[in-house]
């Protein structure tokens, strides 16, 4: 299995996001390793880390967030370590 799915290969993310539902329990470990460069969290469970190596397939594929949309996030991030609010326009 590919660790990752080329931009735009539509019919290979569906191969792959199929694939996961498969996986035994050390072949999903294993690709979560190949995503995210580290050992899955403890006691994850498989429903969960199946919906979260689908969601960075889909991302491989797809695309991520765009950067305006990150720098929103971390900015509402950062307001509520510190408890201000956050203004919505």
């Amino acid at each position: 299995m590919k660790n990752s799915i080329p931009k735009g290969d539509t019919n290979g993310l569906a191969a792959a996001l199929k694939a996961l539902s498969v996986l035994d329990p050390q072949e999903l470990n294993a690709r979560w390793k190949a995503l995210y460069g580290s050992d899955p969290p403890d006691r994850l469970r498989r429903p969960l880390m199946i919906q979260a190596l689908a969601d960075r397939l889909q991302e491989q594929a797809l695309g991520g967030l765009k950067p305006a949309t990150r720098r929103l996030l971390r900015s509402v991030a950062g307001d509520a370590e510190t408890r201000r609010p956050t203004a919505v326009e």
